[in-house]
């Protein structure tokens, strides 16, 4: 008589061995690493529908996050605008915006519950222009086949039209016209990234919008030359001055909430060889800055320049700084007739939106400055209000893609080291923890039914041994 005959299958001595739990706990950990990864990938962009960057007035759009992620915006009148009870019609994990207009124009960008964690950011424009470039506000793939569409709509038309001989330019340098309004780009290329823009004949030209392309090294404007600025601040107050200079033969262009890649000769300032003097600036003057190469072909690393219409302002490095550097954020209040700023007052800092202290005298110090202190900060007034957000720049380490040195892309804001796991990693952890337990208990339940079985097959092949030697 075989003893394996009274051994039920369920308890195969086989089930949960040593190398198999090994085993076992080794794919686990693989999954858990996959999830972890899956569940970080998913929650740092911000999608909008529909795909594309630039608006008439009185469009709508719809921008949506992961989960239980928030909605909030930059603009040129306020900083960290929430959806809900802000600015569009809150919908779950995603925000309405409907009857658009300029003002609606700026960065927008996914936020965790605690504000710990933002997402990438959108660059959106809602023109008061008749013209727009309808282009994938999502990167797209090496190889795939890319439209670009030039709309012009008048005021009071119903709809927009394409049906016009439109110009494109690539960083500002022309690159084609094509008579329906669009132009195709059958198999995209790495070298196909860039700043593209286009021109109506008669009606103007839209503003400029970033085609980002994926499947190798992404364009990295700072690697041609970058733009410096004195002195090394990026927020004004009204009628204050500037100068921002390149080097050798480039010049500077800025864009801003009324035009596009405006030159500083002719345009806005006093160009003087590679620099530009802007004096007496005003909130018109707030927008994007960049050195660029005289044929066009190559730009710098842009700066987001606030001069604000408000009464308080933050001192804080433009150019990254390095570790270990001390670092002085000063807030600045400065009433509309003042001669001179003053930041004789206890001020409040932020950063990344949350409350980091107040320094008496206006001003915090950062003694030894870290790769974790890197972020977006603002300070407040007690009575007078707060300033616009400026983002410091660690280097020391991989620098944080951000407004500042990628602008116009989808950008992440790291999280703080410090801050608290989110919700998201904390249920994948559970999770995985509950999984785990479950197989464990399975395991120790089939190893004693095994043991069981083993003891009643024994005891069965004593007996029927006892029988035959009686």
């Amino acid at each position: 008589m075989e003893a394996n005959g009274f051994f039920p299958s369920s308890a195969s001595p086989h089930l949960c061995s040593e190398t198999e739990k090994e085993e076992l706990k080794t794919h686990l950990a693989s999954m858990a690493l996959v999830l972890l990864y899956l569940t970080l990938a998913t929650v740092d962009t911000v999608s909008i529908k529909p795909n594309k960057l630039q608006f008439f007035h009185y469009d709508e759009f719809t921008l949506s996050c992961d989960s239980d992620w928030m909605i909030r915006r930059n603009t040129s009148t306020k900083t960290s605008q929430p959806c809900k009870g802000g600015f569009g019609d809150p919908r779950q994990s995603s925000c309405l915006l409907k009857d658009t207009y300029s003002s609606d124009s700026g960065q927008y960008w996914c936020e965790s519950k605690g504000g710990k964690e933002r997402s990438s950011l959108l660059n959106i424009t809602v023109t008061a222009g008749a013209v727009i470039l309808e282009s994938p506000a999502s990167p797209v793939t090496e190889g795939d086949k890319v439209t670009l569409h030039c709309f012009y709509k008048e005021r009071y038309d119903p709809k927009p039209t394409s049906d016009f001989s439109a110009s494109f330019f690539i960083n500002g340098s022309f690159i084609g016209t094509e008579p329906d309004g669009k132009m195709i780009l059958r198999s995209v290329k790495k070298s196909d990234e860039g700043f593209y823009k286009c021109k109506h004949p008669t009606k103007g030209e839209s503003a400029e919008s970033l085609l980002v392309v994926t499947g190798g090294n992404k364009m990295d404007p700072a690697t041609h030359d970058t733009v410096s600025i004195k002195p090394n601040k990026l927020q004004f107050f009204h009628y204050d001055e500037f100068t921002l200079s390149c080097d050798s033969d480039w010049m500077i262009r800025r864009n801003t909430s009324t035009k596009t890649s405006q030159p500083c000769k002719g345009g806005f300032g006093d160009p003087r060889q590679s620099s530009c003097l802007l004096k007496d600036t005003y909130s018109s003057d707030s927008g994007q800055y960049w050195c660029e190469s005289k044929g066009g072909k190559e730009r710098s690393s842009l700066l987001n320049i606030t001069v604000t219409a408000g009464a308080v302002i933050l001192e804080s490095p433009a150019s990254p700084v390095t570790e270990g550097d001390k670092v002085t954020l000063r807030c600045f209040y400065k009433d509309r007739y003042d001669h001179k700023p003053t930041s004789d007052f206890s001020a409040s800092f932020f950063k990344n939106v949350f409350f980091i202290g107040t320094e008496p005298e206006g001003k915090m110090i950062l003694r030894s400055v870290k790769k974790s202190d890197e972020g977006f900060y603002k300070c407040k007034h007690p009575t007078k209000g707060e300033s616009a957000e400026s983002l410091l720049v660690v280097t020391g380490g991989n620098k944080m893609d951000s407004v500042q040195t990628t602008p116009k892309t989808l950008q992440l804001v790291p999280p703080d080291p410090a801050a608290p796991m989110s919700f998201n990693m904390l249920m994948l952890v559970i999770l995985v923890f509950i999984l785990y337990t479950i197989i464990i208990i399975v395991c120790v339940y089939a190893y004693q039914r095994y043991t069981k079985a083993r003891a009643m097959a024994e005891s069965v092949i004593y007996d029927h041994l006892v029988i035959i030697d009686n």
